[in-house]
């Protein structure tokens, strides 16, 4: 091996290194950073060289760098994200009932009917006392008003749901389109860059925003051969290539309480 030869091989390990040293501190300097995913410097030996009879190597190439992300363990995780954040909205809808119902006191629908039943049992074995049919009305008109109280309170709570999907459904949206932006992007640089580099920082958002859709609904994503991610809900499609898929809310009366029902704005599921 010539003395050029060397001095080149010596030249690229040392850049090597020195990107090996950028990519480190890429990693560390996010180590806090929420939803960052650690990146690693792709090695590969360089082609050798043929002198006479002898065949030298010539060092070490850095063909890229990849984030380390197991993407069917990231699937499961957005599938288990989804049913985790709806058991919590579920318990949190319960627990408001649970508070307005007021099962565990003394000013709960199940006391106030029982006193009314008390009453009608006294006026039963008492008929000829007018106090007993006077206590058997008032029980009666209190357990009228306790039942449109409780009515009003849970139409109430219904309504804030309603306000709620709403609000979820808008920021859904905006997730979807954020990942719609992402995709050409990550798409550019990647082939613009080293074969097998990442979009790190680009990737970094997509993730994030992913991970945030599959809180609001059910997704499972697939990545393509060019980086870019197609998102799925159900047997249904968010971003499928170029086209975008939004939710939409459609209004309607159930029980005089304004509702609102869910779907896609292309395929109406």
């Amino acid at each position: 091996m010539g003395l050029n030869a060397t001095l080149a091989t010596a030249g690229r390990s040392l850049e090597v290194f020195s990107a090996g040293v950028q990519v480190a501190g890429q990693n560390i300097a996010n180590a806090s950073t929420p939803g960052y995913i650690r990146e690693e410097l792709q090695l590969e030996a360089a082609p050798p060289y043929r002198a006479g009879n002898l065949i030298f190597g010539t060092g070490v190439l850095a063909a890229g760098v990849q984030q380390q992300i197991d993407l069917f363990l990231e699937t499961r995780l957005h599938t288990a994200t989804s049913n985790l954040e709806a058991s919590r909205a579920r318990e949190s809808i319960f627990q408001q009932l649970e508070g307005e119902l007021r099962e565990l006191g003394e000013q709960d629908l199940s006391t106030s009917l029982n006193r009314f039943l008390g009453a009608l049992q006294d006026l039963t074995n008492q008929p000829e006392l007018a106090v007993n049919r006077q206590l058997v009305i008032a029980a009666g008109r209190q357990l009228a008003a306790d039942i449109v109280a409780l009515r009003s309170q849970i139409d109430a709570l219904r309504e804030q749901q309603t306000l709620k999907v709403d609000l979820l459904v808008a920021e859904a949206n905006e997730l979807v389109d954020e990942i719609a932006r992402l995709n050409p992007q990550i798409v550019q640089l990647e082939a613009a860059g080293l074969r097998d580099s990442d979009a790190g920082a680009l990737r970094t958002q997509r993730y994030i925003a992913l991970n945030r859709l599959s809180e609001i609904i059910p997704i499972r994503f697939v990545e393509r051969p060019d980086g870019s991610v197609e998102v799925f809900s159900g047997s249904d499609f968010l971003i499928l290539g170029g086209t975008v898929q939004h939710l939409e809310t459609t209004t309607g009366v159930d029980r005089g309480v304004l509702v609102q029902t869910v779907q896609l704005s292309r395929t109406n599921s």
